[in-house]
C-alpha cells in the first residue's frame, strides 16, 4: 500500500546444540619413572649407591603406586672380635600419596621389600654368606618439576624382617645381624607431574 514501508522479518540463525558426551572422559594420571645416587647409613656406617622408581598417582594427587630397586655398596661391622663385610640390594613395593604444593609435589609411601643380603667375614661362618632379605621400607619424597622432568631428594628408612646369623668359626659364638638404614637419595625423573 502506498505510504506504508514494508516490513521485512529477519530469522536468527540456529544455535548447534553442545555435543551430548558419550561417556565420562578417563581421568589424567601423575606419574614418574627416574633414578639417582644414593647414601644409606646404618649396621656399618656409610655406604654408596644407586636407586630407580616409578610412581604412579591420579592427577591432582591422592592415592598412588610407588615401586623401586636400589642398592648399596659393601660396608663393615664388628661382630664381636670379628669384622663383616655386607651389602644388601633390594626391589620394593607399596601404596603412596602425591600431593601437588605449589611449584612442587611431595611423596609418601610405605610398603615390603624383597630383598637379598650378602655377606662375609674371616673366621665367620654366615650360614651360605647370601640369603632372601624381605622388609619393610618408608620413605617421603620432595619433587621439583621442571615440566615433563624433575628433580627429587627421598629420605627413607628400612629394616629386614629376618635376623641374618653369624656364627664364629671355632667356637659356639653367634651374633644376630638385622642392620636399620637411614637412606638419603636424589636423583631426576621424567613423567607427568600436573
Amino acid at each position: 500500500m502506498p505510504g506504508r514501508q514494508g516490513r521485512r522479518l529477519c530469522s536468527a540463525p540456529a544455535s548447534t546444540p553442545p555435543p551430548v558426551p558419550t561417556g565420562a572422559p578417563s581421568p589424567a594420571t601423575l606419574f614418574d619413572v627416574g633414578g639417582g645416587l644414593l647414601l644409606s647409613e646404618g649396621g656399618g656406617g656409610l655406604a654408596a649407591g644407586a636407586r630407580a622408581q616409578f610412581v604412579w598417582a591420579q592427577a591432582g594427587g591422592g592415592l598412588g603406586l610407588h615401586a623401586a630397586a636400589q642398592g648399596t655398596g659393601q660396608r663393615a661391622t664388628t661382630l664381636g672380635d670379628r669384622t663383616v663385610h655386607w651389602r644388601r640390594w633390594t626391589a620394593a613395593l607399596g601404596p603412596a600419596y602425591v600431593a601437588p604444593v605449589g611449584g612442587w609435589q611431595v611423596d609418601g609411601s610405605l610398603g615390603f621389600e624383597a630383598g637379598w643380603l650378602s655377606a662375609h667375614g674371616s673366621g665367620v661362618d654366615s650360614r651360605g654368606g647370601s640369603r632372601f632379605s624381605p622388609g619393610l621400607f618408608a620413605l617421603v619424597r620432595l619433587v621439583r618439576p621442571f615440566g615433563a622432568s624433575a628433580a627429587w631428594v627421598t629420605l627413607g628408612a628400612a629394616v629386614p624382617l629376618v635376623l641374618q646369623e653369624f656364627v664364629i668359626i671355632g667356637s659356639a659364638e653367634r651374633h644376630a645381624f638385622r642392620p636399620l638404614e637411614v637412606q638419603l637419595a636424589v636423583g631426576g625423573s621424567v613423567g607427568r607431574f600436573r
